[in-house]
């Protein structure tokens, strides 16, 4: 992890286990981004994030998240981002937990 982004402050979001009913794209179309959440010592979680809350920020380069997630506040890196090439829309994320 470079230094600026370990310096960087977390931006705190709300996230939510991902409605399994439902593919990526519908959840997209319901104004959400689906994302994994992966590290430490724990299984990968599969959640959504509302789009309008990580949408700009990710485009402003912010990469540090406090993913509020079932209670608990969980210090994590978008380490990978999938985008629309030609509209930079975010398609999916994947988080990587970081030490708090």
């Amino acid at each position: 992890m470079s230094a600026a982004i370990a310096h960087q402050a977390a931006l705190e979001i709300s996230a939510q286990p991902r409605d399994a009913s439902k593919n990526p794209r519908q959840l997209r179309a319901l104004g959400f981004i689906p994302a994994t959440l992966y590290g430490g010592k724990e299984a990968p979680v599969s959640i959504q994030v509302a789009e309008e809350a990580i949408a700009l920020p990710i485009s402003r380069g912010q990469r540090m998240f406090r993913l509020i997630l079932s209670g608990k506040s969980i210090l994590a890196k978008a380490h990978q981002i999938q985008t629309v090439s030609t509209s930079d829309q975010v398609l999916t994320i994947e988080f990587l937990r970081a030490a708090s």
